[in-house]
């Protein structure tokens, strides 16, 4: 076959020089993340009347606090409560937050309490 040769060398030069790896920052929101988050800022938004006091109460839970210290140390915005304020304003109308919606608020009063380790389950598993 006379493509045997170059065909032996293309996958050589696959196996020697692989493609560069993507450039720029890893997401640091996914779709599962916002959707979570959107949830907890209407279930909190229901007792505190306001986004920017569920943004406040949400602010202070310590799940929430190593989430946006590890993922939001270089950005501009410092106060806790005011990157989610900004992050629920940004994606609580995007159509998948619409879809998955219904699966949260579906989920039994008791597993609220299993809402930080979902948090830490999408965040390590992006």
């Amino acid at each position: 076959d006379p493509n045997h040769f170059m065909l032996l060398s293309i996958e050589l030069a696959r196996e020697l020089f692989p493609p560069p790896p993507k450039k720029g920052r890893k997401a640091k929101w996914t779709e599962r993340i916002e959707t979570i988050l959107v949830i907890e800022m209407e279930r909190l938004i229901k007792t505190h009347k306001t986004i920017e006091g569920a943004a406040e109460k949400l602010s202070q839970d310590q799940e929430w606090i190593d989430f946006i210290e590890e993922r939001d140390a270089t950005d501009a915005i410092s106060d806790r409560a005011e990157v989610l304020r900004c992050q629920y304003t940004r994606c609580h109308k995007k159509s998948y937050i619409k879809k998955f919606r219904p699966e949260y608020e579906e989920m039994p009063p008791k597993k609220l309490k299993s809402w930080a380790s979902l948090l830490l389950n999408a965040a390590h598993h992006k």
